[in-house]
């Protein structure tokens, strides 16, 4: 079970809750994958993710492909740490988090630790949050640290 007002988990530890039995699709989502590697190096990247409405970057310099994109925000729904509560049947929409620095490099796997997986809200993140709906299609995006913790999760 999942305290999600403070974020922890109380099953004990190792254990995690199952996954719902949802089909994965990914979404796809271009919003988050604008920044090359020339808009990166001048920041506009930077500029992009505090934007009205502001649109999260990935690092196009870890991230340079839409495989890998969508390898990580896979990774980030199996591996990573919920954020609302999976026991919950009565949810369309399942919301994860990952430190893409905890990233143990996998063999014949383009994912490894990367310390710098975009910017959001203007600042250099490690972390993803990854939405999941029950239709199947889900979508990952940066997060910094400070809106984890506005979601009630403690890195």
């Amino acid at each position: 079970m999942l305290d999600c007002e403070k974020g922890r988990s109380f099953l004990p530890a190792g254990q995690k809750m199952p996954l719902p039995n949802w089909p994965m699709v990914s979404d796809q989502y271009k919003k988050h994958r604008l920044a090359n590697h020339r808009d990166w190096n001048a920041s506009k990247a930077r500029k992009m993710s505090l934007d009205d409405p502001p649109n999260a970057q990935f690092n196009p310099h870890e991230l340079p492909n839409p495989e890998q994109i969508e390898a990580l925000e896979r990774l980030c729904i199996t591996k990573g740490t919920p954020i609302t509560d999976l026991s919950d049947t009565s949810r369309k929409r399942h919301e994860f988090y990952l430190d893409c620095r905890t990233i143990l490099a996998l063999p014949r796997s383009t994912i490894r630790p990367i310390s710098i997986v975009g910017y959001s809200s203007g600042e250099l993140t490690p972390f993803i949050l990854t939405k999941w709906n029950s239709s199947g299609g889900f979508h990952g995006q940066p997060i910094t640290e400070s809106e984890l913790r506005t979601r009630g999760i403690q890195t």
